[in-house]
């Protein structure tokens, strides 16, 4: 590219086309150079601080944004990647202000009403979080990431009806959401909605066959209908794709127990020991299951080992 060496908007020009190919560090050597050839050149000091930012150099990225903002106090873009940058140095104050800034000057500003929302929400400040999201929803109706996050600020409200309709909305839009599909079915399954919540962790294990978590939760919800045999193949499932999974082998042995397949719960309660050698609840069932098939020696040693770990949680409640 020929470029007039003498013209900064022409380098600005260039720094801009290298950005959008990726290529930040020649882009950020266009921006200098137009800088360089023009000080005042404003949208040149904000391109490189979006660089800076970009590439985790904060101080670098403040230094050229507060310059871009010095000289043109109009550009809603330079306040709101200020204002990012200001919450990665975990300085929440500044960020609020330059977003306020940003919205004042592009009252549209749907990501700056979303960031803002952020803020409140780590600050416990939840209903000026859901006003902030609120807003970015009615700015931007797609954006599923403020729906998700009402979501899980009225859920943590106990509102749960309202947290499902946020949730079903991202899923409107996006079918195969992982997050918001997970947190349907787990407010289904507080609501007591065990076939909406069975419903939900099936999908979600046809679009991710490979979350372990889906399925314990899916055997969890399967066990609460008294469906046993269909909740063992679930919770296989999920120990089969991480077999470090505790609760899963618990889960499981607790229903081989209560179906008189005792062989099969002791090797799942082996299974939990292997991974917490502590578990009280495994060797006390080890000692119980022992003890029904006249293993005497093996549940003498088992309760022995549950009655001295019962007696030392006991004590450190009791510090």
């Amino acid at each position: 590219v020929q470029l007039d060496k003498n013209y900064p908007d022409a380098f600005n020009n260039l720094g801009i086309a290298l950005y959008a190919k990726g290529e930040l560090e020649e882009a950020a050597d266009a921006f200098k150079k137009a800088i360089e050839l023009e000080p005042d050149l404003a949208e040149a000091h904000y391109n490189l601080g979006l660089i800076y930012s970009e590439e985790g150099n904060p101080e670098n990225a403040v230094t050229s944004l507060e310059q871009a903002i010095k000289l043109n106090p109009k550009i809603a873009e330079a306040h709101f990647t200020l204002g990012e940058v200001y919450t990665e140095k975990d300085m929440p104050e500044e960020a609020l202000s330059e977003y306020k800034k940003a919205i004042d000057v592009k009252p549209t500003y749907a990501e700056a009403y979303y960031n803002y929302g952020e803020i409140f929400a780590a600050e416990g400040k939840h209903d000026k979080s859901i006003a902030a999201w609120k807003k970015t929803i009615e700015l931007n109706p797609k954006n599923t990431d403020a729906y998700f996050n009402l979501g899980i600020a009225y859920y943590n409200q106990d509102k749960l009806d309202k947290a499902i309709s946020m949730w079903t909305k991202v899923v409107e839009i996006n079918p195969n959401d992982h997050d918001a599909l997970t947190s349907l079915a787990d407010a289904f399954d507080v609501k007591g909605l065990l076939d909406r919540a069975i419903h939900t962790w099936e999908k979600i294990t046809e679009v991710y066959p490979n979350d372990a978590e889906v399925y314990y939760k899916l055997g969890n919800a399967y066990a609460k209908k008294n469906m046993y045999t269909t909740a063992i193949p679930q919770w296989e499932k999920a120990v089969g794709i991480d077999p470090g999974l505790v609760n899963a082998h618990y889960n499981l042995g607790l229903v081989y127990q209560k179906i008189g397949k005792h062989d099969e719960a002791i090797d799942a309660y082996k299974k939990v020991l292997d991974i917490n050698a502590d578990d009280v609840g495994a060797h006390k069932n080890l000692g119980l299951l022992y003890q029904e098939k006249g293993m005497h020696v093996e549940a003498e040693s088992e309760f022995a080992i549950y009655q001295k770990l019962e007696s030392s949680q006991t004590a450190k409640k009791q510090e």
